[in-house]
């Protein structure tokens, strides 16, 4: 066997395992984006829900409960003689 031959063999060798090595982490950088795929569909979900109760809300003409929701849900605002406990138990 020549030293040509030697040398495009493992040229070859080379080659071969840096593509292998490169489809692994290519699988597992696609198996990564699935996962955040899946958990920005499922924010997306929640978001629809959300703005679908709130657009009910609206629809009903009781502008009032919509702006309620709206200044305890998302501004942590409550009514005057309210009181309001949080969980803090990490559960």
């Amino acid at each position: 066997m020549s030293k040509t031959s030697m040398f495009i063999r493992l040229l070859l060798f080379v080659i071969a395992a840096a593509s292998v090595i490169s489809l692994i982490f290519m699988q597992l950088d696609i198996s990564d984006k699935e996962k955040e795929i899946a958990l920005v569909t499922e924010r997306i979900k929640e978001q629809k829900i959300r703005n679908s109760e709130l657009a009910d809300l609206l629809s009903d003409g009781n502008e009032d409960d919509f702006y309620r929701t709206i200044a305890e849900d998302n501004l942590g605002f409550g009514q005057n003689d309210e009181k309001i406990y949080k969980d803090i138990s990490g559960n």
